[in-house]
C-alpha cells in the first residue's frame, strides 16, 4: 500500500499532474489518496464531465432544432423520380447532370468538413 502511494507521489511531482487513488481493503474498507487531495481531483473530474455533458446536450438540442426546421421533403422531388418511368433521352441526361452536380457538392462538402475536423484536432 505504501509503495503505491510513493509511486503516485512521484508521478504527481515528476509529471506535474493531479492524481487520485481509491482502493478497498480486504474487509471492504475504502481508502483514498490524492494530490493535492482526493476530493479536489474528483471535483475537477466531475466539473469536466459536467461541462462535456452540457456541451453534448447543447449539440443534441441544436441537431434536433435543425432537423425540425428542415421539414418534410416534397414527394415530387427530382431525385425521387423513378428512372424506369423516364422515357425521354434528353430528360434522362438532365437527371444525370443533376445527380453528378449533387455528387460533386456532397464530395466537396465532405472534404471541407473533414479538413475542418483535421484542423481542429491538430489545434488541440
Amino acid at each position: 500500500k505504501n509503495g503505491i502511494y510513493t509511486k503516485l507521489c512521484e508521478l504527481s511531482v515528476l509529471c506535474d499532474v493531479n492524481v487520485a487513488f481509491l482502493e478497498y481493503t480486504g474487509p471492504g474498507k475504502p481508502s483514498t489518496f490524492g494530490s493535492p487531495s482526493f476530493h479536489a481531483v474528483i471535483q475537477e473530474l466531475c466539473k469536466l464531465y459536467n461541462n462535456m455533458m452540457d456541451g453534448a446536450r447543447a449539440e443534441e438540442a441544436k441537431a434536433t432544432e435543425a432537423a425540425a426546421s428542415v421539414g418534410p421533403l416534397p414527394e415530387d422531388a427530382w431525385w425521387k423520380v423513378p428512372l424506369e418511368e423516364v422515357k425521354d433521352q434528353e430528360e434522362m441526361k438532365q437527371l444525370l447532370e443533376r445527380f453528378e452536380g449533387l455528387y460533386e457538392k456532397l464530395c466537396y462538402g465532405l472534404a471541407a468538413r473533414s479538413e475542418r475536423n483535421d484542423t481542429a484536432e491538430n489545434d488541440k
